[in-house]
């Protein structure tokens, strides 16, 4: 009889090899009929189950099978394997912790283990696993690489570097550890070696999306804006649904100051992912630069519908409607994103103008002096805190105000302008004369 078992056993094994799943199941089921203590057979089972997806089947025929034979390491592996399927990641560990236990000196317990570590986001305890399977073989790439990946996520990148520069050795025909290698060395700022990396990989594979976009925000990073376009532009070439490379690529123009264009690339972005909330914040700020102000509310409209907590978006729409002049609107926006984030300068600011306009004084002022507290380099807050105590008949601590603001902006023309009102009120027509000539030079429009 248990020769019979053991000929339908190995053929389920064999039709599980082929991926002749439900063969597989049938022949094991046979083998367990004729043999109810045949742990192979659940196992086999288990494992095709699994890959038909039948989870609490397969769940079954695993603690049979480690019932029957509790040092048997296979069913622990694939039940471990099927834990990783069904995100019970911290039961994958134990299984997995248990195979290391029968086979200590086996890879695949570390490796499984490493992985499901990484799955969790532990990468120190992933590292330590990935080491040991370098430990067993020192010529294992993937272990290598996916080591790499760690440490990169806990910014040890010059580590990540280390085990990329093997995993090239041992792989040279391979084009993605150096896209890999290039983002580490961009991370630590070695720009020329990242783009040589990139370079490289390019060369390789010239139709691999993804360098393009790498590339890309190496070139953006280095404002070598042109290069970085022409790289998002090949990108989108060979992927015309690739979402980053439209984002990325509008960020890029919002920078130029290509406005419509970027709003093109945000709008093709949303085409493509209507549920992005950095997509709508950002089209948003593209339209303020061209105050089409009710666009722009439109946009941080859906931006605050998919974040509710995003304080960003509150303010900007607070400013939109402050100088849409609906000033209890952008009260309530603004007093929301304080609420959302105490500790945003730039909100405080918002929100002094708001008051400004609302003619409460005394709360303007203090949300002044709150701005410049949390954010004592933003030219704004001093130039509009000096206007206001240039308007209370207040030039002392105005000219202070102003004086501030050039030291921290000396090209805008619109703080020597007002710095010129404060020395003429101050009766020294001489020094406001200078101001508003420099004014007028850096192009001061009354």
């Amino acid at each position: 009889m248990k020769d019979n078992a053991n000929f339908y056993s190995k053929r389920a094994y064999d039709n599980l090899t082929h991926e002749k799943f439900k063969a597989a199941i049938a022949d094991a089921t046979t083998a367990i009929k004729i043999d109810p203590k045949n742990a192979v057979s659940y196992t086999t089972r288990g494992i095709a189950y699994t890959e038909l997806e039948q989870f609490n089947l397969a769940l079954q025929d695993f603690d049979e099978a480690i019932a029957i034979l509790p040092d048997f390491n296979w069913p622990y592996l694939n039940r471990g394997k099927l834990y990783i399927k069904t995100e019970d990641y911290r039961l994958a560990i134990k299984d997995f912790s248990k195979v290391i236990q029968l086979k200590p000196k086996a890879p695949y317990g570390y490796f499984f283990r490493a992985e499901t570590y990484r799955f969790l986001e532990n990468f120190e305890s992933a590292i330590k696993d990935y080491s040991k399977i370098i430990q067993f073989d020192p010529d294992s790439p993937k272990a290598y690489e996916r080591r790499s990946s760690c440490y990169s996520r806990i910014g040890e990148y010059k580590l990540a570097i280390q085990d990329l520069d093997k995993v090239i050795d041992l792989l040279p025909n391979i084009f993605e550890p150096h896209i890999n290698r290039g983002n580490c060395y961009a991370k630590l700022k070695q720009f020329d070696r990242a783009l040589e990396n990139l370079n490289t990989a390019i060369e390789m594979n010239p139709n691999f999306v993804a360098s393009y976009v790498i590339r890309g925000t190496i070139y953006g990073d280095l404002e070598q804006y042109d290069s970085a376009i022409q790289d998002y532009t090949k990108a989108i070439e060979l992927d015309p649904n690739h979402v980053n490379a439209y984002n990325s690529r509008g960020r890029l123009y919002n920078i130029m100051g290509q406005y419509e264009l970027a709003i093109q690339d945000y709008s093709k972005s949303i085409e493509l992912e209507p549920n992005d909330v950095e997509i709508y914040y950002n089209r948003g700020c593209a339209y303020d630069e061209l105050e089409q102000r009710e666009r722009a509310i439109e946009d941080y409209d859906k931006a605050i519908e998919l974040a509710p907590n995003e304080a960003c978006a509150y303010n900007n729409r607070s400013w939109d409607y402050y100088l849409l002049r609906n000033y209890d609107a952008a009260l309530a926006d603004v007093n929301k994103a304080i609420e959302l984030d105490p500790t945003d300068g730039a909100i405080y600011d918002t929100r002094a103008c708001v008051y400004l306009a609302l003619g409460r004084i005394s709360e303007t002022l203090a949300d002044f002096d709150k701005a410049i507290e949390l954010d004592p380099n933003q030219f704004h807050t001093y130039n509009i805190r000096g206007c206001v105590y240039l308007d209370l008949g207040r030039p002392v601590e105005a000219l202070a105000d102003f004086n501030k603001a050039i030291e921290l902006a000396p090209d805008n023309a619109n703080a020597h302008h007002n710095r010129g009102r404060c020395f003429r009120a101050l009766g020294d027509e001489e020094k406001a004369r200078e101001d508003f000539v420099t004014a007028i030079e850096l192009g001061y429009e009354d």
